[in-house]
């Protein structure tokens, strides 16, 4: 019997000053509801690792937080925050360092090894050696990173989330322009009509279990997207159909249960539970959005199955779009 691995709900901040104080970081994240607790790391670069109560909670501070910069008296490189790889232990609030402490560190920029694993480096700002080698800098955007439009998503696939059900969640959404697929980061990028429309589509897609952050430019403008006439998956049409169908939620046969685990309900018991309605078909357990999705015959059994769902306190909700036959 397998044993089900403790859900995340960590977040894991870069990009910090290298002058602000362990104090100031503890209380970066206090007032964020769910927080828990705090680490700070000095080691290698000045970073921070906060802990909430659950990932939705721990996926809303990474919205919040996410491209903000630390001061804003004097603004320096945004923050960069991700879901950890595992969650932080201690429940005892950081000691108060010497006063000194804060002339260890010299450098402004964490290296990539301090980083989460799993986490591409250059999908979260950060330059390469041969860009900063000897300057201790980060080089500059080229665009504001708050006038940014554009939506990366990192390892999507890995999550249980395909293209075609990326470009579909993304265009259900306000703003949407377009999107690109990229199969070697195993997501790809969505872009909106405005930066406000993609911190909102950034945040929604955390919400359905999507690892979604604000990219580090605008698709259109290079390095990070190619041409745009390129900016469609290589082979539209079907994608395209299963699009359209998507936009009206009447015709969506998957129901999606998210945050079922804080109430009660493991994966077997959401299995069993939709195994008894009317026209089940197939349950996909996804633990990073605690639940998963089930999907029916038809469109109104699976709305069917949301009432029972609701009515036994399950947290069920339609979709973005039907799951695929052979999920």
């Amino acid at each position: 019997m397998e044993v089900a691995e403790e859900a995340v709900s960590t977040v894991f901040i870069g990009g910090l000053p290298a002058d602000a104080t362990p104090r100031e970081l503890d209380n970066l994240c206090r007032f964020i509801p769910g927080f828990v607790n705090s680490k700070v790391d000095a080691r290698k670069g000045k970073t921070l690792f906060a802990r909430f109560d659950t990932p939705t909670r721990a996926y809303n501070a990474i919205a919040a937080l996410n491209c903000q910069v630390f001061d804003r008296l004097c603004p320096g490189e945004p923050m960069r925050v991700v879901l950890a790889r595992s969650n932080m232990k201690s429940d005892k609030p950081p000691s108060r360092a010497p006063s000194n402490e804060i002339q260890h560190s010299v450098t402004t920029y964490p290296p990539i090894s301090s980083y989460p694993a799993g986490n591409n480096a250059t999908n979260l700002g950060m330059p390469n050696s041969k860009a900063t080698a000897g300057t201790g800098k980060r080089p500059r955007f080229q665009v504001d990173s708050a006038e940014v439009d554009t939506v990366a998503c990192v390892g999507a696939a890995e999550r249980g989330f395909d293209e075609a059900t990326l470009h579909a969640f993304f265009m259900g959404l306000p703003g949407f322009v377009t999107f690109k697929a990229n199969p070697r980061m195993g997501g790809g990028f969505a872009k909106f009509e405005t930066a406000s429309q993609a911190v909102q589509a950034t945040a929604a897609g955390k919400q359905q279990g999507i690892p979604a952050e604000m990219a580090k430019s605008s698709m259109g403008a290079a390095p990070v997207v190619a041409p745009e006439r390129q900016l469609l998956p290589p082979e539209p049409h079907p994608h395209l159909k299963r699009h359209r169908l998507t936009e009206n939620p009447a015709q969506v046969d998957t129901v999606a249960c998210v945050g079922a685990a804080e109430r009660g309900y493991e994966e077997a018991s959401l299995h069993s539970f939709f195994v008894d309605q009317p026209g089940f078909l197939h349950f996909k357990a996804n633990p990073r959005m605690g639940g998963g999705f089930a999907k029916f015959e038809t469109p109104a059994l699976a709305a069917k199955a949301i009432m029972k769902a609701q009515e036994h306190g399950i947290p069920a909700d339609i979709a973005k779009s039907s799951m695929g036959s052979n999920n």
